[in-house]
């Protein structure tokens, strides 16, 4: 004696499945908080660039490569402190050759620079930096888009959104998702 009756074979159990289940295709606006545990509905695509400006990727001295060219541990270039810039801060100077601006990991960059030297390789005195180490442009800068690029697609259609997907700096006020089914 079987201790649940009779059994249906796995190919009956999957027709019977099939005859009784429907896609959802309803879609519903949900506020980003109310989005975990829902199923995205289209793919959602980045309106704008992340970091949508040149950022300092640490902290240090905004400045132009060339005036580094040549600076050593013994043979340091002085460059001429003309401000600092924080996060959040719109830079209100531009960087002429042999200036620099101290800057804040996150800051958007000052016109005129096109590197960060960290300030681990500097040694500040008074208006004056000496810098002791050679950059090349570009280093040390999280460029514009660099982690997003405005038009790409960010998440794909018909994912399961968790607490991670849905908290996304880039993502809009309202995510639209189908289907009620909490997992």
């Amino acid at each position: 004696m079987r201790p649940f009756g009779a059994l249906i074979s796995y190919q009956e159990a999957c027709e019977i499945i099939d005859r009784h289940i429907r896609p959802i295709t309803r879609i519903e606006e949900v506020p980003v908080d109310s989005a975990a545990n829902r199923v995205l509905a289209e793919d959602l695509v980045a309106a704008m660039n992340v970091p949508p400006f040149n950022r300092a990727a640490m902290d240090g001295y905004a400045v132009k490569a060339k005036d580094t060219f040549g600076a050593g541990q013994f043979k340091p270039v002085s460059l001429k402190v003309i401000g600092e810039i924080h996060a959040g801060d719109s830079p209100d100077k531009k960087i002429k050759s042999g200036q620099c601006i101290q800057i804040s990991t996150g800051a958007v960059m000052p016109e005129g620079a096109d590197s960060v030297m960290m300030v681990e390789d500097t040694e500040r005195e008074g208006t004056e930096v000496k810098i002791f180490k050679s950059i090349t442009p570009g280093s040390n800068i999280g460029k514009i888009g660099g982690d997003i690029r405005e038009g790409a697609v960010v998440l794909k259609a018909g994912i399961l959104l968790d607490a991670a997907k849905s908290r996304r700096p880039c993502l809009p006020g309202i995510i639209q998702s189908q289907g009620l089914r909490k997992t």
